[in-house]
């Protein structure tokens, strides 16, 4: 949910945007980064990767929430002196910028291959690969997120 109007929300609210969209990220990552990175589970190569493809997706949409986002809530806990939403949103960062740091390292190509991927694993058939516009999103090399 992009907060496009936060003058519109009272505290309670502003905090429940931020918790849920710490928690939310951090159990997505959490979840999915214990069957990409655990030891203890011991998944094949090839299953790891089919995994990748989807916390891949996942992780791109946590980068646009935090590039769209955090300015604005940032902000509202400034202004409104939420210091421990302040602090939950620096958590966020860094978890979002050590993510962004190895993102960057796939190619423009390669983000977008794991995407089609992640689709056909996620959708069977992806008729829109036919269209002569696919809207795709990838994160460049300067951390910015470019939906094309």
């Amino acid at each position: 949910m992009k907060i496009a109007k936060p003058e519109i929300f009272n505290d309670k609210e502003i905090i429940n945007i931020i918790i849920s969209l710490h928690s939310d990220h951090n159990v997505f990552i959490q979840n999915w980064g214990e069957f990409i990175f655990g030891k203890e589970l011991n998944l094949p190569p090839e299953l790891k990767n089919r995994i990748f493809c989807i916390w891949f997706s996942g992780v791109i949409d946590l980068i646009m929430d935090k590039q769209e986002q955090y300015d604005v809530l940032m902000q509202v806990c400034n202004d409104r002196n939420l210091n421990n939403c302040k602090l939950l949103m620096n958590e966020l960062t860094i978890l979002v910028d050590a993510i962004s740091d190895r993102i960057m390292e796939i190619s423009h190509e390669e983000q977008i291959l794991l995407n089609h991927h992640r689709n056909t694993l996620v959708h069977a058939r992806v008729y829109s690969i036919h269209n002569h516009k696919i809207s795709f999103k990838f994160l460049d090399h300067d951390d910015k997120m470019i939906k094309k």
